[in-house]
């Protein structure tokens, strides 16, 4: 089914987003010389944005449609990755990390919501077990490949590599929500 595929590639996306944010803002932080309190506030500011904008979505759905909520927050966290490199202020940092909190706290709830709407009819727990699967896929696949790049290519690489990565999933995704619109 081609609106259930497209939901899947946007939850993977989504998912890749989160674990390479726990994984590499962490070592990127260290490496530029952050100490662990500042940086668990940094990673306190990608959740508490979370919570906050999950708060918000039955206002936002009511305003947008699920479908260009959530492209709109793939492709905002795709621009956010691209910021990280660039910083080295645990302040600045905190602030980009709250805003890819945003869109990433969207992106998970949304993509269940229509993946759940998309199924088929008496097929919503295959359809969200299918979701599980491609997500826990993403836990394992996406670490080793982004550990690859950082292995050869430093970490700047890995974030503007992310950053893509979001950028193509917002794109194959973004289908169904451009018809959404018209």
């Amino acid at each position: 089914d081609p609106d259930l595929r497209r939901i899947l590639i946007a939850s993977a996306v989504v998912m890749a987003g989160i674990d390479m944010f726990q994984l590499y803002l962490p070592l990127h932080a260290r490496a530029v010389g952050l100490s662990a309190s500042v940086i668990g506030l940094i990673l306190g500011a990608f959740a508490v944005a979370a919570f906050v904008v999950r708060a918000a979505i039955p206002i936002l759905v009511q305003r947008f449609s699920e479908e260009i909520l959530l492209l709109y927050a793939i492709f905002l966290a795709a621009a956010t990755y691209v910021l990280f490199p660039l910083f080295t202020s645990g302040i600045v940092l905190g602030a980009v990390s709250f805003v890819l909190g945003l869109s990433l706290g969207l992106g998970q709830p949304l993509s269940t919501m229509l993946t759940y709407n998309y199924s088929p009819s008496g097929r919503a727990g295959e359809s969200l077990g299918l979701r599980i699967a491609v997500n826990n896929f993403i836990h394992v696949a996406v670490p080793v490949e982004f550990g690859g790049i950082g292995s050869a290519f430093g970490l700047s690489p890995v974030f503007w590599v992310n950053s893509a990565f979001l950028a193509a999933g917002g794109y194959a995704s973004r289908r169904r929500a451009q018809e959404s619109v018209g």
